[in-house]
């Protein structure tokens, strides 16, 4: 039987990141949600610290549903430019 377990490197790993500014906390992983991003709460938190009109805007669009847009920052969006080309 191996003495080696992962579960001890990840747990020296986070503790030395939140020892040096990582936000972390016990059963974060939890909280992973593969659809959308990595881990939604942090994602918005950026967006709305880094990008507040964009924030704005997303939110007096969609209302509530703003975070449920994260799949554009994931996917991108496509439309088709007045010249007929393609945009991404």
């Amino acid at each position: 039987m191996s003495i080696h377990k992962e579960i001890s490197f990840e747990t020296e790993i986070c503790q030395h990141l939140a020892a040096h500014g990582w936000l972390y906390a016990e059963g974060d992983a939890m909280n992973y949600e593969r659809a959308r991003a990595p881990f939604p709460a942090d994602v918005l938190a950026w967006v709305q610290a880094t990008q507040p009109k964009a924030w704005e805007s997303l939110t007096r669009n969609h209302g509530a549903q703003a975070g449920e847009t994260l799949d554009v920052l994931r996917h991108g969006i496509e439309f088709t430019c007045a010249n007929g080309n393609p945009f991404r």
